[in-house]
């Protein structure tokens, strides 16, 4: 297994399986000012997949660049018009509408929190 599919693995089979708890539980408000939690429903099975991002936010704008985007399908859910999705940041769920980007050197999903609908 190479180097890069090695990481790719230990953070998608490991990693993420610790920090999902962590964001949503009673330190995910510590982790909240880069890490979130996103819910993306599948377009064809409607299955949830739960992801942990690092994120930027402008405003009511929230910004994700996946890495390895070749590699990951959760985010191929978000093209064309996108999607309404949860993401959990410090410990708060906010609703809001997601829609994948694909640029010509990286991917990046522009989620929408317009209302800012919170939820505890």
């Amino acid at each position: 297994m190479a180097s890069s599919s090695r990481g790719f693995w230990i953070t998608n089979h490991f990693a993420n399986h610790f920090v999902r708890p962590l964001l949503r539980g009673p330190l995910g408000s510590w982790a909240g000012g880069k890490l979130a939690l996103l819910r993306v429903p599948g377009r064809r099975t409607g299955h949830v997949y739960e992801v942990p991002v690092q994120f930027t936010r402008d405003g009511n704008t929230i910004w994700v660049e996946p890495g390895m985007p070749e590699r990951k399908t959760w985010w191929r859910n978000l093209r064309g018009d996108g999607q309404d999705i949860t993401l959990r940041v410090a410990g708060r769920e906010h609703r809001g509408h997601a829609i994948a980007l694909e640029l010509p050197d990286r991917v990046r999903v522009r989620i929408d929190l317009a209302g800012d609908r919170e939820r505890n």
